[in-house]
């Protein structure tokens, strides 16, 4: 079983299903499963990786807007980009309760 399976009865869900689990429109939408009906979703780890990509890139923006040369922007927008590629490594599927 890995993170991409269905947590009830186990059944793979293919790039095109975990696209649309994604959230891009509605964060930790819920959907049945397709073999045997169980509400998932994907895990709460999606708000940790969407919120600290998006502050690495902002970060980043103003630090070099405003700070111009210093390295502290680029020390902490690449700490918030490991914690964004770490959270979404972690992603897996759960039942929605």
């Amino acid at each position: 079983m890995t993170k991409d399976d269905c947590p009830n009865c186990g059944r793979y869900f293919r790039w095109l299903e975990r696209l649309r689990f994604s959230g891009l429109i509605r964060w930790r939408r819920v959907l049945p499963c397709p073999r045997c009906g169980t509400r998932v979703r994907r895990s709460r780890v999606v708000y940790l990786a969407n919120v600290s990509i998006l502050a690495a890139l902002v970060v980043k923006i103003l630090g070099h807007a405003y700070l111009g040369a210093f390295m502290w922007p680029d020390v902490v927008s690449l700490g918030l980009l490991l914690v964004g590629v770490v959270a979404s490594l972690m992603m897996k599927f759960e039942n929605a309760t």
